[in-house]
C-alpha cells in the first residue's frame, strides 16, 4: 500500500469537535472547512474525475496482490482505471503496479500544475481508506488504517484544506461509502463555507 506518511506524524488522535467564530466577512473560513477552489478551480466534471480516480486507486491500492481477492475482481479494477485515464487522454500513465501507477498520476498532475485535479485524487484516496476505518477486528489494524487515510491529505495543498485534522473528523463524521456521497460532503463543506464568507 502506498503511504504519504513521511511527511506525517502517527495519528492516533481524538476527533475533535470545532465551533468556528467569523468576526468579518473577510475573515478567513474555518479551518479545516474546505475552500472552494477544490470545487470551482475547474469544471465540476474535472473534479469529479479527480475524485472517482483517487477512489479506485485506493481501492485498487489496497487488494492488488491479495490473495483473498479473485483475479477477476482485480482487472475489473484495472480496467476501471484505465477507462477513467483514457477519458482524460492520460492512458499512457497506467501500470499494473499500483506504486507506479499513483505515483506517474500524482506526478502528471502536478508537473502541468493541475492541482485542484490532484488534490481531488488525493481526497478520494483518503475517503475510500477512511471507509474501511473500523472494519478490521484488530483495533491496530483500524490505527493503521486511520494512519493511512490521513496521510493522502499531507499532500493536499494548504490553500485547499486548512486544518487537515478537522477535515478528517469531518470526513469520519460523514462517512461517505461511496464517490456520490464524498461529493455531497464536499458541496455541503463548500456551501458552508460559501454561507460564512457573506457574514
Amino acid at each position: 500500500m502506498i503511504s504519504f506518511a513521511n511527511k506525517a506524524p502517527p495519528l492516533h488522535f481524538t476527533p475533535k469537535v470545532v465551533f468556528v467564530e467569523h468576526k468579518s466577512p473577510n475573515t478567513k473560513v474555518a479551518e479545516g472547512i474546505i475552500q472552494n477552489n477544490l470545487l470551482k478551480g475547474q469544471a465540476m466534471e474535472q473534479n469529479g474525475f479527480g475524485l472517482t480516480l483517487g477512489w479506485h486507486l485506493a481501492r485498487y491500492d489496497l487488494t492488488n496482490g491479495s490473495p483473498h481477492v479473485d483475479a477477476a475482481i482485480i482487472d475489473e479494477m484495472r480496467n476501471t482505471i484505465r477507462v477513467l485515464l483514457n477519458s482524460n487522454n492520460i492512458g499512457n500513465l497506467y501500470d499494473n503496479d499500483q506504486t507506479v501507477l499513483i505515483q506517474n498520476i500524482l506526478n502528471h498532475f502536478a508537473a502541468r500544475n493541475e492541482m485542484p485535479t490532484r488534490n481531488a485524487i488525493l481526497i478520494g484516496i483518503c475517503a475510500f481508506r477512511a471507509s474501511l476505518i473500523g472494519a478490521s477486528t484488530r483495533p491496530e489494524g483500524n490505527l493503521e488504517m486511520t494512519d493511512l487515510a490521513f496521510s493522502a491529505l499531507m499532500d493536499v495543498d494548504a490553500a485547499t484544506i486548512g486544518d487537515r485534522e478537522h477535515f478528517f473528523d469531518q470526513l469520519r463524521q460523514a462517512n461517505p461509502g461511496n464517490i456520490v456521497e464524498l461529493m455531497d460532503f464536499l458541496a455541503s463543506l463548500a456551501f458552508i463555507a460559501r454561507r460564512a464568507a457573506l457574514h
